[in-house]
């Protein structure tokens, strides 16, 4: 919406409409301070699965207010002045320009870091509580960022040359224009494509196993009936598979079955299950009955994409399967 706002007045900018509205000479410039904040509290919110705003979260908003206060003297300006503002590059609204657009390109990064973070965080998080890394898309929330950091660029090479180099190029600013229309775009495509992935995060903390009521005696019986159901029930062949699904079966909380898996096994749920099913599929490979692809393998072995099972026989085998296959039939041959 902010991204919006601003463009909206770009176009009348270079649509040279200032003259017909010219109270809405640097009416959005406030709106850029927002860009950070909303960036950083959406993931924040669908990552936590929280719905509504606390009293601190409106301390991000400060510098977006901050600005409205100290633009309320030239909002008020008649429309003749304001133009002779716009016009005139010496005078104190764009010096004022100036100093807020430098403290924007520090906080709107501020703010990229840690939104980094918290995808970052969340990640790991998924490995210990999801037995399959595509249940949750969290690619979506990569490539998002990933926008957002171009996004970036793009204002912080404009605002440079712009500024402190005087090399103000119209080209490199339609350039960043049309990026950024790209970008609102690409929010948009993400929220009306992947709306189960953001209406349907679930979260957990993590387990404190300090705290646990679990004993050796416990982990021992619970480590036994964990490898039994593996083996008899095979439920890693499961690719929608999670933490709390097993934890059911075994009927214990997710917390002790996490904290088993960690400690007496050595893995993280995800590892944990992807072990099974890599040494599914080195079966299924070796079977010279059978015709499968390398993707029927894969998907019959329990993972969702052959981009997974990739990545997990890779780290597993220190091979891709091609490879593997290459390498055992000849030594089944021999």
């Amino acid at each position: 919406f902010s991204i919006s706002l601003v463009l909206t007045e770009f176009s009348l900018k270079y649509s040279n409409y200032y003259d017909q509205f010219p109270h809405l000479i640097f009416s959005t410039f406030p709106f850029w301070f927002l860009v950070g904040p909303t960036v950083f509290l959406s993931i924040f919110y669908l990552i936590d699965n929280k719905a509504d705003f606390t009293k601190k979260d409106f301390l991000h908003f400060i510098p977006f207010l901050l600005a409205i206060i100290i633009f309320i003297p030239f909002y008020f300006e008649p429309s003749f002045r304001k133009i002779i503002f716009y016009e005139d590059e010496t005078n104190f609204v764009h010096n004022t320009i100036f100093v807020f657009s430098s403290l924007y390109l520090v906080i709107t990064p501020t703010y990229g870091y840690f939104t980094f973070q918290k995808i970052k965080s969340f990640k790991l998080f998924l490995k210990d509580n999801s037995a399959n890394s595509d249940v949750i898309k969290i690619e979506w929330l990569y490539s998002f960022f990933s926008f957002f950091l171009i996004y970036l660029l793009f204002d912080f090479v404009f605002f440079f040359t712009a500024y402190f180099f005087d090399a103000y190029s119209t080209v490199y600013e339609f350039t960043t224009i049309l990026f950024t229309s790209f970008f609102v775009y690409f929010i948009g495509y993400l929220y009306l494509n992947h709306p189960e992935e953001l209406l349907h995060f679930q979260s957990e903390q993590q387990a404190k196993y300090e705290k646990s009521s679990l004993g050796e005696s416990e982990k021992e019986s619970l480590k036994k009936d964990l490898l039994a159901l593996m083996k008899d029930s095979q439920v890693y062949l499961d690719d929608n598979l999670s933490l709390g699904q097993m934890a059911k079966m075994l009927n214990i909380s997710n917390q002790k079955l996490s904290q088993l898996i960690n400690q007496e096994i050595g893995m993280n749920f995800y590892d944990f299950i992807n072990q099974y099913r890599i040494d599914e599929a080195k079966k299924l490979l070796l079977n010279q009955n059978s015709k499968q692809t390398i993707l029927a393998v894969a998907l019959d072995s329990g993972f969702k994409s052959l981009t997974s099972f990739n990545r997990a026989f890779k780290k597993f085998t220190n091979s891709t399967p091609s490879e593997y296959l290459k390498k055992n039939k000849l030594k089944l041959s021999a």
